[in-house]
């Protein structure tokens, strides 16, 4: 998690949280490896470790302990990776929107300056043929 860019301070909070919820040993290996689990996903430290001391203070709460507690865990788990996925594909199509978008408009500008250009040369030939004329 370290070279995902938690800090010892991140994952001292979330054991310590996770330890005065009464979840020790395995119990806090799990969780602790699903905190890892998340945060290798592409969430923050911070999020992670929220999202696994909830859960595991859920589960505990239950009365589950073990493999209940970690299956509670993981789902919980498993549920904010699928909320990132979504927010990432939202931002993804998001973003080729405004491509898309930025391209309409550079066309049109690209066209507006053609045509100020074809206005201009317009007037300076009308302005050429009254010079003639005179």
């Amino acid at each position: 998690m370290i070279d995902k860019g938690a800090t010892k301070e991140d994952l001292k909070k979330t054991m310590v949280d996770l330890s005065k919820k009464g979840i020790k040993g395995e119990d806090l290996k799990n969780s602790m490896n699903s905190m890892n689990e998340l945060v290798n996903s592409g969430d923050t430290a911070k999020e992670a470790g929220n999202t696994v001391s909830a859960a595991a203070h859920q589960a505990k709460m239950q009365g589950l302990k073990g493999k209940d507690l970690a299956a509670k865990v993981h789902e919980a788990v498993r549920q904010r990776k699928m909320d990132m996925e979504k927010m990432k594909t939202r931002t993804r199509e998001r973003q080729k929107e405004m491509k898309k978008e930025s391209k309409e408009i550079q066309k049109e500008m690209q066209e507006q300056s053609r045509m100020q250009k074809m206005q201009m040369k317009e007037g300076k030939g009308s302005m050429m043929k009254n010079k003639g004329k005179k």
